[in-house]
C-alpha cells in the first residue's frame, strides 16, 4: 500500500468522508467531479482496492480537483472478503476527526445538510449517528429502461418517507428494533449517516468476517450498541439503484439467505455481538437471538414467497392478483410490438444540482 496526495488541512475538520473503491471507474470520476464542483469543505480519504492503474495515476494528482482536500491510499486488489475487510479497517483507523461519513462512488451526498447532523451530535453526546432522508435514483435509457451506468438519457428519483431513527434507551432494545424493523423502516440507510469515528473504529476492529453482508450487519449492530441513531428531516443521500456490485448479487433470488448460510454468517454475528457487548446477560442475549431469528425468517419469506402461500393458503385477493399478473404477462409481448419508444418520463423528484453529472446530454 502506498499513500497518495494530501492537501493541506484548513477548517471544517470535524468530519472526514471515507470513500472505499473497487473499480467502477466512471462512477469515481463522477463522484469526484461532483464534490469538487461543490467545493466540499470536508477532508476525503480514498481507499482504492481496485485494479485501474489509470485511475490511480489520476487520483494521485491533486490538481485535477483543486477544490478538494483528499488523501489517496492504494491498497492491494481486494479480490477476497478478507482483503476488503483489511482495507476498510485500515482506512477507518487513519481517520482523526471526531465524525466520519462512509461513501460509495455511485451515490451523491447533499452536503448542505451535514452541518445540522454535526450540531445534533455535538449537542447530544449519547447519540452515535445522525443523518437525513434518502432519495432513490434510477437512471433510464432512451426507451425508459433502467440502467446501471454512470450517465443516461433520463432518470427517475423518488424520496423515501420512512422512519429512520433508532432511539430506544438500551443497546439491546436498539439492536432488536433494527433486526426486526430494518426493511420496513429502511434502516439500512443508516450506514450513510454521520457517525462518531471512535464507534466505527471500535466496530471495525472487532472481528473478521466471511461475507461483506454480515460485516455490514455487524457494523449496524455495534453502532447501535454504542448509542442511539437519529434521522433528521433533511434530504441528504441520493442513492443510485442498479449500480451496486454487492446489492445486485444479494438481490438475486434467495441470494441473501444463501450467502448467510454458506458463510456461517450468524456465527460471525454472534461472536461479534459477544465482543462488542461482553456484559450482556443471558436474558438480553436471548432477546437478541430471537431478533436474529425473526430477521432471518422474514428474509426467507421474502426470498421464497411460496412458503408464505403454503402457510396461509390463497385468498380471493390472492387469486385476483395471480390472474392479473398472468394477464399482464400475456399482454406484454403485444405491448412491445405496438408501443413506440417515448421520452423518459419526468421524475417525481427533481435533482437539478445533480442532473449535469447523470444526464448524458448535459455532459
Amino acid at each position: 500500500m502506498m499513500g497518495g496526495t494530501t492537501m493541506a488541512a484548513t477548517g471544517n475538520d470535524q468530519l472526514t468522508i471515507v470513500l472505499t473503491l473497487k473499480d467502477r471507474t466512471p462512477f469515481t470520476y463522477r463522484w469526484m467531479q461532483y464534490l469538487n464542483d461543490l467545493a466540499c469543505p470536508y477532508p476525503i480519504v480514498i481507499a482504492d482496492g481496485g485494479a485501474d492503474a489509470a485511475l490511480e495515476s489520476h487520483l494521485q494528482q491533486a490538481d485535477h480537483y483543486p477544490n478538494l482536500r483528499f488523501t489517496y491510499l492504494r491498497y492491494p486488489f481486494d479480490d477476497t472478503v478478507a482483503r476488503y475487510y483489511q482495507k476498510f479497517s485500515d482506512v477507518i483507523s487513519r481517520v482523526s476527526t471526531p465524525y466520519v461519513l462512509l461513501a460509495d462512488n455511485d451515490d451523491f451526498f447533499q452536503l448542505e445538510a451535514a452541518p445540522a447532523f454535526l450540531r445534533f451530535l455535538d449537542d447530544h453526546p449519547a447519540y452515535v449517528s445522525c443523518g437525513g432522508t434518502t432519495t432513490l435514483l434510477q437512471l433510464m435509457s432512451d426507451d425508459n429502461t433502467g440502467v446501471g451506468s454512470a450517465t443516461a438519457a433520463g432518470y427517475r428519483a423518488t424520496s423515501e418517507h420512512r422512519a429512520g431513527s433508532v432511539t430506544a434507551a438500551t443497546g439491546v432494545d436498539r439492536v432488536c428494533h433494527f433486526m426486526t424493523q430494518v426493511d420496513r423502516e429502511g434502516l439500512w440507510w443508516q450506514w450513510y449517516y454521520v457517525h462518531r469515528t471512535a464507534a466505527v473504529q471500535q466496530a471495525a476492529s472487532i472481528h473478521e468476517f466471511a461475507d461483506p453482508v454480515t460485516f455490514e450487519l455487524h457494523m449496524h449492530i455495534c453502532l447501535l450498541m454504542a448509542g442511539p441513531s437519529q434521522q433528521l428531516s433533511l434530504p441528504f443521500l441520493v442513492s443510485q439503484i442498479g449500480s451496486s456490485q454487492l446489492t445486485s448479487a444479494i438481490r438475486s433470488e434467495a441470494g441473501f439467505i444463501e450467502r448467510i448460510i454458506r458463510s456461517n454468517g450468524f456465527g460471525d454475528l454472534f461472536r461479534a455481538v459477544a465482543r462488542c457487548a461482553p456484559a450482556l446477560s443471558s436474558v438480553e442475549r436471548t432477546r437478541i437471538d430471537q431478533a436474529f431469528a425473526q430477521f432471518f425468517a422474514e428474509q426467507v419469506m421474502a426470498a421464497y414467497p411460496a412458503l408464505r402461500d403454503q402457510a396461509s393458503g390463497p385468498t380471493q385477493a390472492d387469486r385476483i392478483e395471480t390472474t392479473y399478473r398472468s394477464l399482464r404477462r400475456l399482454l406484454r409481448p403485444l405491448k412491445r410490438l405496438v408501443a413506440r419508444p417515448s421520452a423518459p418520463p419526468a421524475p417525481s423528484v427533481r435533482l437539478p444540482a445533480i442532473e449535469k453529472y447523470i444526464l448524458a446530454a448535459a455532459r
